[in-house]
């Protein structure tokens, strides 16, 4: 009776911080305000497991709310640790009993183990390995049986003798249960928050580019940097819901296309291709594009650089035009010279 009715309470408990893992993701890992709403979580797992105990004697319960509050210490720290203790104290006290001083101090000593461990898995972080976690869950519940030693002294013998060996194996082992979950649950949201800094680290970088930056996919454009958009002035809305040769000066489109249908397919093609663009105010915009392939959202696509270099071109062609009347002044000077020359040597002949 004793080990169904434990084993029904840490399955309880379980099950509780499965629920738990699935409403702490909507908080930013690791802050403050994290670590207090998961305060209350455990808190609230541990209250649940009292008000579902194995009643010795009135006054008298064991549940879970050893393991629960020292892995709210071994997976939050001190603050989430403390908010769920708390909890757990005051509902304990509420309910009163021979059991009561026992089952605060449960409470302190577990929370002050997870927050130990908690400490020590930071500098050594191996201990989080299943064997240290029954470690940690047997030094958590040895802590528990020799605080009956608070209990009245006709009862604290009889309560340890009943409880001991039950305590003793099954309660390590949902300490452990639990503990794999939730490092399994810190873990991904680890990796997500991590993820997530990057992709922001990223997109600052590429809706800051100085050149224009798409992805193209299936004939259509399926990201578009603020470049692009302010280069050739048109919505993020317009461009993407119209095939992108459209925007592709008519006389230009069939080699640039060519070249997309080839690079999807894996053929090689040139590393960089000059086209004109038509800007939304009609103006044509000269540009290389440079493209690599991609998976975008699980299908081939092409990644563009493009860089608008009409200004470039147009200074160019006027540094040219510059070049070349500075030529044929040079030459006129040079024939004016001739031509000057020329005549003194005859007036010279004539004289």
């Amino acid at each position: 009776m004793i080990f169904l009715s434990l084993i029904n309470n840490v399955a309880l408990i379980i099950a509780l911080s499965i629920f738990y893992s699935f409403i702490i993701r909507r908080w930013k890992y690791g802050s403050r305000i994290s670590q207090a709403i998961s305060g209350f979580l455990f808190g609230v797992v541990a209250v649940v497991g009292m008000m579902n105990p194995l009643i010795v004697s009135p006054g008298l319960i064991f549940d879970g709310r050893s393991i629960i509050i020292s892995v709210a210490g071994f997976i939050g720290g001190w603050v989430t640790a403390l908010i769920a203790a708390l909890m757990g104290i005051v509902y304990r006290t509420w309910i009163g009993g021979p059991g009561a001083i026992m089952g605060v101090s449960v409470i302190a000593s577990s929370a002050a183990i997870g927050i130990a461990y908690h400490y020590i898995r930071r500098r050594r972080p191996h201990v989080a390995a299943p064997l240290y976690l029954i470690g940690f869950g047997i030094i958590v519940h040895i802590c528990m049986l020799a605080l009956t030693m608070t209990l009245p002294s006709g009862m604290r013998y009889e309560v340890f003798s009943n409880i001991a060996i039950p305590v003793i194996l099954i309660y390590p082992l949902g300490t452990l249960l639990v503990c794999v979950v939730l490092l399994d649950l810190e873990s991904r949201l680890q990796a997500e928050y991590a993820l997530k800094k990057s992709e922001e680290k990223y997109r600052l970088v590429v809706e800051n580019a100085n050149e224009a930056i798409l992805v193209a996919q299936d004939g259509l454009l399926k990201y578009i940097n603020p470049m692009t958009l302010k280069i050739l002035g048109y919505s993020d809305d317009l461009l993407t819901s119209r095939p992108f040769v459209e925007i592709i000066h008519p006389e230009d489109r069939e080699k640039l296309f060519e070249a997309h249908i080839k690079r999807m397919r894996g053929e090689e093609t040139q590393p960089v291709q000059q086209f004109r663009a038509i800007a939304r105010d009609g103006t044509i915009r000269l540009a290389d594009s440079h493209a690599i392939m991609i998976s975008w959202e699980g299908k081939p696509a092409t990644l563009n650089y493009i860089t608008d270099i009409t200004e470039r071109r147009q200074a160019e062609e006027e540094k040219q035009l510059l070049e070349e009347r500075l030529n044929r002044a040079e030459k006129m000077e040079s024939l004016g010279l001739l031509a000057g020359g020329v005549a003194h040597d005859l007036n010279n002949v004539l004289g």
